[in-house]
């Protein structure tokens, strides 16, 4: 399923319609769908608590790791 949302992703932005922004929500809302069919409840709400940022936290984030301002 992993190569299926690179593949989906990848084609997103082939098309070029589709924001950076665009890509990271569909493959959070990906995630959080992957989250839901765990069945341990705690191990679930991890799971969906990994998804909870938002595409400024990730582009803040990712932007300080590469040394950008």
């Amino acid at each position: 399923m992993t190569r299926f949302m690179a593949l989906l992703a990848l084609a997103a932005l082939a098309l070029g319609g589709c924001s950076n922004r665009m890509v990271y929500q569909t493959v959070q809302g990906w995630q959080q769908q992957e989250c839901r069919k765990i069945a341990d409840a705690n191990e679930r709400q991890r799971c969906m608590a990994s998804t909870a940022g938002s595409y400024d936290d990730y582009r803040r984030a990712r932007e300080a790791a590469r040394g950008q301002p």
